[in-house]
């Protein structure tokens, strides 16, 4: 891929994370984005993870981009003590 065309994608990507208010984090070929919240507000942020995601693959689709699902992951972090308010509900 030439630069422009990965710059063009990259920014696309972006945009489309920031708008639901996460932060992404674009390598040559990685991506990663981040979104963290209170755990009063874990509803929200699966619900907005999930429209990423559908986001993302819509974009994709009509992009020369492919996503590797076995390389794509969901990691939820919380201390022991709020382990139990994680929502864990499944993504789209």
């Amino acid at each position: 891929m030439d630069i422009a065309l990965f710059i063009k994608h990259a920014v696309d990507l972006a945009v489309l994370a920031k708008e639901l208010v996460f932060c992404p984090h674009l390598k040559d070929d990685d991506t990663h984005i981040y979104g963290s919240s209170a755990s009063e507000a874990a509803c929200d942020i699966e619900r907005r993870l999930s429209a990423c995601v559908d986001d993302v693959c819509c974009w994709m689709q009509s992009n020369p981009v492919q996503v590797n699902a076995r390389k794509t992951d969901l990691l939820r972090c919380t201390t022991a003590r709020r382990q139990h308010q994680l929502l864990c509900l499944p993504l789209r």
